[in-house]
């Protein structure tokens, strides 16, 4: 049957009784046409209320004729009562054609029944029998002769409303509850609404909107069946079903029954599942997207266990549904799944557009939550997804937990053996203590040949294959190295200094901690390679982590000295660790601007100067006084210190290291500097011109391919400083004081292709400077012997992007310089530009960058400038300049649409663009003269 209860029209049972019901419908009809005041249905309770109702089409016209004559009690057996409303009623009967169980549907009444009553109800059964779906009941037949009915299919079962109810009274979520829980205990709820939704979706395929929806108007039948009832407010789109004129004058009783009007239109439908434009009466603007909003408002009972306006009267629903203010949905359950949440917010939206676009979307985004998928209205995190997968997937989620925990096991139990196992070898070591100090004297040997390897080749693998004599070099230091190592009698200056410090060998306790000491330095050192390695690899972080763990491993000595006591000189192994300690602040400066990591202090930085100053040798702190001017002079300081017969003595060790330290720190230190302004001081001018003269006494004096390199990168940063800064005759002198080291040590090494590659670049930069300077012979002088340099290392590499660019560069600068010259210079000016050109091309082929194409362009706007000033005067454009000019036009209007212009751009650009339109206006001319030519002829 419909329900096992009262019909949600008569929510309080009043017409249970038939005694009651008729007399309540006398009096509900004598109200009716006398007229209701809006206060009176305004107070009324109304959780199941239906405002107005819907008359039937006019078009109908007289249905009397378009219906059979149909006697509902020859054909139809009443067995008893099932349900009764305002001014209807539902019979359980026997159909006696078919024997089978229907429902017919009556008036209560049907001598006082009017027209427009009677044409609502035949509209009803009208509609309704025009939506064949599984979710819409079906019905049989409607007569309209002696009494008016149809018959419907019979269900067993209980309505939406009471499912929801008895749902969250029998399953009351308790404080411990999740989310996750309470969402599964709705899922037999969504799929009865995902049901409707499929429902209301195939009535809105066929035109038709509901108006009424509401959960009091969706059965649960016994078997299953969700089942779409009363579309006696339905409104179609359709011909055959147009939207009545006007409303009827409602029956009923007060709960039941009733129409509210304003200025907007007639008002109909339950007020609290009414949309926006329902509720103000907007009837041209009901869509749909009505029937959607309404869906909106169960899906938030089904949630919460009911509507969002809850004990409010008809006139306060009205009031608030026009002006879309409803409680959250987390406010009244605040377990409510965020997903499900913002698909109920969607559905529920103010304006019609924002809401879902159909039925189906809505349906579908509930089929997938219920299913543990993502929803379109809602993003999650990666968090939040993995959490669902689990929960939906809980059979691999739980294999994935007992593999892990198995692993877990595993890997305990190995760690037991494992550490038996390490215990067993400290055991052994302490039975071993003189071998594993003999161990650490060897791997400070063995460390020092790798850095000294990691130096050598960071700079020099990238010139690979044409490096074969820089490898036979290095192998055969390394052979020379590992010999060494091998022979007692030959101990390096670190094993010397590690002797000195050796207690007699009668004293294991003093042995014991030397060791350690030694220990603790060794492992200080390979914690600051460590972070040097990282640094360079771009990990700043993990490097910053490697310094500061490096440093405070190097502050162990200086924090327990009384467990030294036996040291003979205590004093020079504290140094070692200094020094490594002002490593470790050099390693700190370099990361500034890397990582947000906080910079050394400026105390930091002081103490470490002053230590440094303290500990260098006179001859490294004041070898040169004053920088030389010209490169004549710079070749005669560089020998200075290497006069025949005057040889110095090859540096020991910790002179050696400590004077590379001080050079580097104040490299660091300047590009800490430089990286952030605010953060740290910059060194004073004289600090750093002392670094550079250190540096090259460094190398004078231990000609190494470090120091070198080292000598070569703060020179270049200094002359680098001069130029930014507009001192450019410092920056002239600074490069040509390392142009003439660059040159001894190329004419030491011939092969060298760094020593080549940073010569070509120190000449390329300094002939910039002459061009400043107004030396135009000094400046072609510079970007020819570049392009020689840059020639000579390219034939003993591969193709380099490298030297093509800069060998590119200088062509083009120098082609420049000649492009004012005789029309000799103009000439080799043009094959310069050429032979540049077919470079770019190349480069441009391989990969297109701004900076490739800004070259390109410049160098094809220069060829066209080129051969427009070496032309005749009056002469015509040739096609080559023509052609020129047109592919720098192109090349910077792609240009301007990647990066910003330069001023220099933006001129070569107009000058090309004139030298076209100057073309375009010959060739016009041209065009002319051939046309007068022809009609003359």
């Amino acid at each position: 049957m419909f329900a096992s209860t009262p019909p949600p029209d008569d929510p309080h049972g009043r017409d249970e009784d038939p005694s009651r019901q008729r007399s309540a419908s006398r009096r509900s009809r004598s109200r009716s046409r006398r007229g209701r005041s809006t206060n009176t249905a305004g107070q009324a309770h109304v959780d199941g209320a239906t405002i107005g109702s819907k008359p039937a089409p006019e078009s109908l016209g007289d249905v009397n004729d378009c219906l059979p004559e149909i006697v509902p009690h020859s054909r139809y057996e009443t067995i008893c009562e099932v349900g009764r409303g305002g001014w209807g009623v539902v019979e359980k009967a026997v159909d006696r054609q078919l024997e089978r169980e229907v429902a017919v549907k009556r008036f209560t009444d049907a001598d006082d029944v009017t027209e427009q009553e009677r044409q609502q109800f035949i509209h009803e059964a009208k509609v309704t029998s025009q939506l064949q779906h599984p979710g819409i009941v079906p019905v049989h037949e409607v007569g309209d002769r002696d009494d008016t009915f149809y018959v419907m299919k019979l269900l067993n079962g209980v309505t939406l409303h009471d499912f929801i109810r008895q749902h969250h009274k029998q399953a009351p979520v308790d404080g411990g509850s999740s989310r996750f829980r309470f969402g599964m205990s709705l899922e037999p709820l969504l799929q009865r609404f995902v049901d409707v939704c499929n429902a209301v979706a195939y009535a809105h395929r066929r035109g038709v909107i509901h108006r009424d929806l509401k959960p009091a108007n969706v059965m649960i039948g016994d078997f299953g069946e969700t089942v779409v009832l009363d579309w006696g407010l339905a409104q179609s789109a359709d011909a055959a079903l147009p939207c009545p004129a006007a409303a009827p004058v409602p029956r009923g009783t007060a709960s039941t029954a009733a129409t509210a009007s304003d200025s907007t239109g007639t008002i109909e439908g339950t007020p609290a599942y009414m949309s926006p434009e329902q509720a103000a009466g907007d009837l041209q603007n009901i869509r749909p997207a009505s029937d959607i909003y309404a869906l909106g408002v169960m899906l938030y009972a089904i949630v919460a266990g009911r509507h969002p306006y809850q004990g409010l009267t008809v006139d306060q629903i009205l009031e608030q549904v026009r002006s879309a203010r409803y409680p959250d949905i987390l406010t009244l359950q605040p377990l409510t799944p965020p997903a499900l949440a913002a698909i109920i917010r969607k559905a529920m939206a103010a304006a019609p557009l924002d809401r879902y676009a159909s039925a189906e979307q809505l349906a579908t985004d509930v089929r997938r939550w219920i299913a543990g998928e993502a929803v379109s209205v809602h993003r999650e995190n990666l968090v939040a997804r993995g959490m669902r997968w689990c929960r939906h997937h809980q059979g691999m989620a739980a294999t994935l937990a007992a593999s892990l925990s198995a692993l877990l096991v595993a890997a305990l139990v190995f760690s037991v053996v494992i550490h038996r196992a390490h215990h067993a070898e400290q055991l052994a070591r302490v039975d071993a203590q003189r071998a594993h100090r003999q161990a650490l004297l060897r791997l400070g040997e063995v460390r020092d040949a790798t850095d000294t390897w990691l130096i050598d080749l960071s700079g020099s693998l990238q010139f690979y294959p044409g490096m074969s004599t820089l490898r036979e070099d290095l192998l055969n230091r390394a052979t020379d190295q590992y010999a060494q190592m091998s022979d007692p009698a030959n101990a390096s200056a670190d094993s010397q200094l590690w002797a000195s410090l050796l207690p007699p060998q009668d004293h294991p306790d003093a042995l014991r901690r030397q060791t350690e000491a030694l220990a603790q330095l060794e492992r200080g050192k390979v914690l600051l390679r460590l972070g040097d390695l990282e640094r360079l690899n771009g990990r700043f972080d993990q490097a910053r982590k490697h310094y500061l763990a490096a440093e405070q491993r190097l502050n162990l000595l200086c924090d327990d000295d009384t467990s030294h006591a036996g040291f003979a000189d205590i004093e020079a192994l504290q140094q070692w660790f200094a020094l490594e300690r002002v490593n470790t602040l050099i390693g700190r400066l370099l990361l500034a601007g890397n990582d947000d990591g906080p910079l050394p202090s400026q105390a930091e930085i002081a103490a470490a100067q002053h230590w440094l100053q303290a500990n260098l040798p006179p001859t490294a702190s004041h070898s040169v006084n004053t920088a030389p001017a010209t490169t004549d002079s710079a070749t005669a300081d560089s020998a200075a210190n290497n006069k025949a017969g005057d040889v110095a003595p090859p540096l020991d060790a910790w002179t050696s290291r400590t004077a590379a330290a001080a050079v580097r720190f104040q490299l660091a230190w300047q590009m800490a500097a430089s990286a952030q302004p605010g953060s740290v001081a910059a060194p004073r001018a004289e600090d750093q011109q002392a670094a550079v003269q250190r540096a090259r006494w460094l190398c004078d004096r231990q000609p190494s391919l470090g120091h070198r390199r080292l000598s070569e990168t703060i020179q270049t940063r200094l002359a680098r400083q001069h130029m930014d800064a507009g001192q450019t005759e410092a920056a002239h002198e600074s490069w040509s004081r390392l142009i003439a080291d660059l040159q001894a040590w190329a004419k030491q090494s011939p092969q060298r292709i760094d020593y080549l590659q940073s010569l070509a670049h120190a000449r390329l930069q300094r002939g910039n400077c002459s061009v400043k300077l107004n030396q135009q012979a000094a400046a072609i002088e510079d970007f020819e012997a570049s392009i020689d340099a840059l020639e000579t290392a390219w034939r003993l590499t591969d193709d380099d992007y490298f030297y093509r660019t800069n060998l590119a560069t200088a062509e083009n600068n120098l082609g420049q310089l000649l492009a004012a010259g005789d029309p000799q210079d103009v000439a080799q000016a043009d094959r310069l530009l050429r032979q540049s050109l077919q470079i770019y091309e190349a480069l441009l082929r391989e990969q297109v960058t701004a900076d490739r194409l800004r070259r390109f362009a410049h160098t094809h706007a220069s060829l066209a400038l080129l051969r427009t000033a070496s032309a005749a005067n009056g002469d015509a454009l040739s096609d080559t300049q023509l052609h020129h000019a047109r592919q720098a036009a192109a090349a910077y209007e792609i240009l301007q649409d990647h990066t910003e212009l330069s001023a220099a751009d933006r001129f070569h650009w107009q000058q090309s663009s004139r030298l076209l339109d100057a073309g375009a206006a010959q060739q016009g001319e041209t065009t002319d003269l051939i046309n007068t030519t022809g009609t003359n002829d």
